[in-house]
């Protein structure tokens, strides 16, 4: 049974028809599956409606009826694709505290197995860093999030162009660290390193093999650069682009800034 908060199911004619109202994160997933097909049943001696839906293929009379699966007094943040693992038993999110995901504050990634609603924490974060938007490789145990500035300062705090991904492995024992290791390498001082980046990257995926990882890049050095008006050549100011994160070519980085870092992938925009 779907509770008022979650939905209403008005009747038609025929006594079926899909519900009006659903929370995102239900009506995003069905879509996203592709599954569009709704029922809606009338419990003749409660009065109460229920939703069921087909996740198995539009033909299929096999159906899985909606349910909730966390209940912890947090966020649980859905990235826009990958949230499942590859044997379809766990799913990911982060804990960001408002619906739509837009206030970086989640201190934590977990997981929970849609059969009885166990959940993990995988990773949490230390020294003040936050971390989210969660995607899971097809391929392997391996997940990759966003993680911000650990010791975030005013000179130097979370934001589109100071942010790394962070790659972990769900099934490498904490004993062994380096997990979660950081993605992207980066550096501010020229002549930068080469395979090394001098912003943040954001929405990292895996690739179908699960081997490169597709970023979104906003650059730091672009973005302290104000535009010279009394010039005739004009500086590009800063945008978005796309990069990609190559496995296998760690890119080490000398610490002449105190926001430089190395990365385990080498990274291209």
């Amino acid at each position: 049974m779907i509770p008022d908060a979650l939905g209403r199911i008005p009747l038609t004619v025929n006594g079926l028809k899909a519900c009006n109202r659903f929370e995102k994160v239900y009506d995003y997933l069905f879509k996203k599956a592709g599954r569009q097909i709704f029922c809606a049943r009338r419990r003749l001696k409660t009065g109460s409606f229920s939703v069921e839906a087909d996740l198995r293929h539009p033909n299929s009379n096999r159906w899985a009826k909606l349910r909730r699966v966390t209940w912890e007094p947090t966020g649980h943040i859905l990235s826009n694709a990958a949230v499942w693992s590859p044997c379809g038993t766990w799913i990911y999110y982060d804990l960001r505290s408002d619906p739509a995901g837009n206030r970086f504050d989640g201190s934590a990634i977990e997981r929970v197995t849609v059969e009885s609603g166990l959940v993990e924490t995988l990773y949490r974060c230390d020294a003040k860093a936050k971390c989210g938007v969660v995607l899971t490789s097809p391929t392997s145990s391996d997940i990759v999030f966003i993680h911000g500035p650990e010791h975030p300062s005013p000179q130097w705090d979370y934001g589109m162009s100071r942010r790394s991904g962070a790659v972990f492995d769900t099934q490498r024992p904490a004993s062994l660290g380096s997990n979660p290791c950081l993605l992207d390498a980066r550096d501010l001082c020229p002549p930068f390193t080469v395979g090394a980046l001098r912003g943040g990257t954001h929405v990292h995926q895996f690739d179908p093999w699960g081997e490169w990882i597709s970023f979104t890049y906003e650059d730091d050095y672009l973005a302290r650069i104000k535009r010279n008006e009394s010039s005739s050549t004009k500086f590009h100011t800063n945008q978005r682009n796309i990069g990609v994160a190559i496995p296998n070519h760690y890119v080490s980085v000398l610490p002449r800034h105190p926001r430089n870092q190395s990365g385990s992938h080498f990274c291209a925009i």
